[in-house]
């Protein structure tokens, strides 16, 4: 049984020596969880091209080391014995997003281990789709209610932090604004900078939407089992040369039936539609 489970998005292409680095930067640090940088392939004729080039990319540390917080699961490897006790992923959120989020501050207040291993980096090919700033910017706007529904998840001593946030996100927005249209003369990417920095804050402002957020019970376990087409990627099971599929889920079911069934494999994600496929030895 493997001590571990690994995460890629299915839009991230990986190099023959990613998982090896990423085990050997897990044992160097005896860490829990270990991401590594994500770099993003734009076609250069892309528009706003440096913005969506950071955007999507994930930058840390130049060195491996110890690092205080975490990032996202996608390219990642985890402890299985580190995850909490039940379901890792809540699935309540597996339609509102921030479930890997939850999850990662669960396991920090639990004391886990987070490291950064600078050499194992994977390259993101996002779909076409997305690379516009109709898609980021909703992105960026879901990404501002985090600070909000965070504070009405953790309970009545939290919910006096929600007009603050709410403060902070009205002058973000205003300041950000303000300087995407002074910056219509600047080249693109500044622009598309500061219309992300502006959708943020009127995300933070938007504590309805946050809370609603973090309210919102998403389907049942096993609602999004039906067979998908989106799955094109396929990477081979840890210590395993076979490979076996099984039908495309949600990533948070899958992971959780990775987790308390005790399988050995490699959940595969789609940041783009949200399935996943569980690749399973034996």
């Amino acid at each position: 049984m493997s001590a571990f489970i690994a995460f890629l998005d299915d839009d991230e292409a990986a190099p023959p020596s990613w998982l090896a680095r990423m085990v050997a930067a897990q044992a160097r640090f005896d860490a829990d969880v270990v991401f590594g940088p994500v770099t993003a392939c734009i076609p250069m004729d892309t528009p706003h091209r440096g913005y969506l080039q950071g955007f999507f990319s994930r930058r840390g540390p130049s060195t491996s080391r110890l690092i205080p917080g975490y990032f996202g699961c996608g390219a990642s490897l985890v402890r299985r014995s580190a995850l909490p006790v039940g379901l890792p992923f809540k699935i309540r959120r597996k339609r509102t997003g921030g479930e890997d989020d939850a999850l990662f501050k669960t396991m920090r207040r639990s004391g886990a281990r987070f490291a950064w291993a600078a050499d194992a980096t994977v390259f993101e090919h996002p779909d076409s789709r997305r690379l516009s700033l109709a898609y980021t910017l909703k992105r960026a706007f879901a990404y501002g209610q985090g600070p909000a529904s965070d504070c009405w998840a953790a309970g009545p001593s939290r919910w006096p932090a929600i007009p603050f946030w709410m403060a902070w996100g009205l002058l973000q927005a205003a300041g950000y604004g303000l300087a995407a249209g002074v910056q219509c003369v600047a080249p693109s990417s500044e622009r598309a900078f500061a219309l992300d920095r502006a959708a943020r804050g009127l995300g933070r402002a938007d504590a309805r939407g946050g809370v609603s957020r973090a309210q919102d019970a998403g389907e049942p376990p096993g609602a999004g089992d039906e067979q998908r087409a989106c799955i094109g990627q396929r990477l081979s099971v840890l210590g395993s040369e076979s490979r076996h599929e099984l039908p495309a889920r949600r990533v948070h079911d899958v992971a959780n039936r990775v987790h308390g069934n005790h399988r050995t494999g490699l959940v595969l994600t789609c940041d783009f539609c949200g399935d996943a496929e569980f690749l399973q030895h034996g």
